[in-house]
């Protein structure tokens, strides 16, 4: 996830230096939230945005943002195999635990006193590509994990790949000293596309997962020429 993560950052950074469109971009990062509509768990985590205004009302963006796996409260058992004797085994019970990664990019439209300086106020439209991993979080008490074989009913992880639209509503304060602004921002999204599910283990993420989900970022911009 991490390395995703960089890569996607590495990319649109090169992106940026190459384009002879802008002379100016800014870069900016801090915290997130997100919550399904009818889920039972919220998510926290972290965004990494990059923004490259055409002018002092529109720009285009792209951000990055992961948030921290959550814990389902049901608790499930499974029997697995030790490696060690083809003959013994044992029963474990596990709670499935899913992350989220926000791949977004999209025009942000800018009111007020616009991208560069004071106080304004923004909003956008964009796509979302999200990525979820799914896990059996066994809980192993005396026994050590690396005698058993998580591949008895189901593998031990997930994924879950959707794609969806957004709408974005949000305010920035530029401070000139810190060439850079503090924003803060809303977001509501859907999925355009039935999501396409790994394998069976993923299929544990449906308390978590939810078609239509709400975001709220803040953070701060810094502008670089």
């Amino acid at each position: 996830m991490v390395k995703t993560l960089k890569l996607t950052f590495i990319v649109v950074l090169l992106f940026c230096a190459n384009s002879s469109m802008f002379a100016q971009f800014g870069i900016g990062g801090g915290l997130s939230g997100l919550y399904g509509f009818g889920s039972p768990k919220s998510f926290g985590g972290l965004n990494v945005v990059l923004e490259l205004p055409q002018d002092d009302e529109m720009t285009y963006f792209g951000k990055v943002t992961y948030l921290f796996p959550r814990q389902d409260d049901v608790t499930y058992s499974e029997y697995l195999n030790n490696n060690n004797s083809l003959l013994s085994g044992q029963s474990f019970d596990y709670n499935f635990t899913m992350d989220y990664l926000l791949l977004e990019g999209g025009k942000r439209f800018y009111i007020g006193d616009g991208y560069e300086s004071g106080l304004a106020g923004y909003g956008s439209t964009n796509i979302v590509l999200i990525l979820n991993t799914v896990k059996k979080n066994f809980d192993y008490k005396e026994f050590n994990a690396s005698d058993y074989n998580i591949a008895t009913v189901s593998p031990e992880r997930g994924s879950i790949f959707s794609l969806g639209l957004g709408l974005n509503f949000g305010g920035k304060y530029t401070v000139p000293s810190l060439n850079g602004a503090f924003y803060a921002d809303l977001g509501l999204n859907y999925l355009l596309l039935q999501p396409m599910i790994s394998n069976a283990t993923a299929n544990g993420g449906a308390a978590f997962f939810k078609s239509l989900f709400f975001t709220f970022n803040v953070g701060f911009r810094k502008n670089l020429y």
